[in-house]
């Protein structure tokens, strides 16, 4: 899966498409809150606690500390997020972010109240 690392000016971390995607996928949804863990990687925080690093598509980029992605939409670190999209195998090349191996790719996002 090509991958580039994005990073906001405070050090915030996205990881985003880079490319056509040949990664298996199954498509799911994620609902939680959007935060940054350890490493400034931006994941989603699930009501159960678990974390999840998510890869943008192409293009995302950040506006501030806020993301903004192509679709127009943006989002913010503590937003409550429903994500349509894929969980994808690990990918040891974003070691950076400490959940490599827990990745969900991201079709779209709404931001739930």
């Amino acid at each position: 899966m090509p991958t580039t690392v994005v990073q906001s000016a405070a050090g915030k971390k996205a990881v985003v498409h880079a490319g056509v995607s040949s990664a298996p996928e199954a498509s799911g949804q994620l609902i939680g809150s959007l935060a940054a863990d350890r490493a400034g990687c931006i994941v989603v925080r699930t009501r159960g606690g678990e974390e999840t690093t998510l890869v943008f598509p192409e293009g995302t980029v950040f506006k501030g500390e806020s993301l903004a992605l192509p679709d127009g939409s943006s989002l913010s670190a503590g937003a409550n997020v429903i994500l349509d999209g894929a969980r994808v195998p690990a990918d040891e090349k974003l070691s950076v972010c400490p959940n490599y191996f827990r990745l969900f790719t991201v079709v779209t996002a709404t931001v739930n109240g």
